[in-house]
């Protein structure tokens, strides 16, 4: 665990006096935001692997309808198509909501949030 931050040298009186007082509140400060911020990284990553599958799975979903020889297979990929994307999002609404909530819940430095 970090120990509380030395305040920078030079600082007037009064923000002296301040930092003195909220040092460790400051450092838990810094530590919850350092939390979120890598939290940022793993909710940009996975937001980054769904749009590659997603855009994939679409350029394949217009190549299948426009192999289709008939109105009724068009009709059977487009639903076909339109199922498994909302199955998609859906899982993935689940997914970006866990990593949402793993950032805000996770303890950190042995704190946990009020």
């Amino acid at each position: 665990m970090r120990k509380h931050m030395e305040s920078p040298a030079g600082l007037p009186a009064e923000v002296q006096a301040f930092w003195n007082a909220n040092g460790a509140s400051l450092t838990s400060t810094v530590d919850s935001y350092n939390a979120w911020v890598a939290n940022l990284g793993r909710v940009q990553d996975e937001s980054m692997r769904f749009l590659t599958t997603r855009m994939s799975a679409d350029i394949q979903a217009a190549t299948d309808i426009a192999a289709c020889r008939t109105p009724a297979e068009i009709f059977d990929r487009q639903i076909e198509y339109v199922g498994a994307a909302f199955s998609a999002f859906a899982d993935e609404s689940k997914k970006m909501l866990a990593l949402w909530q793993s950032g805000v819940t996770t303890p950190q430095n042995g704190h946990k949030p009020s």
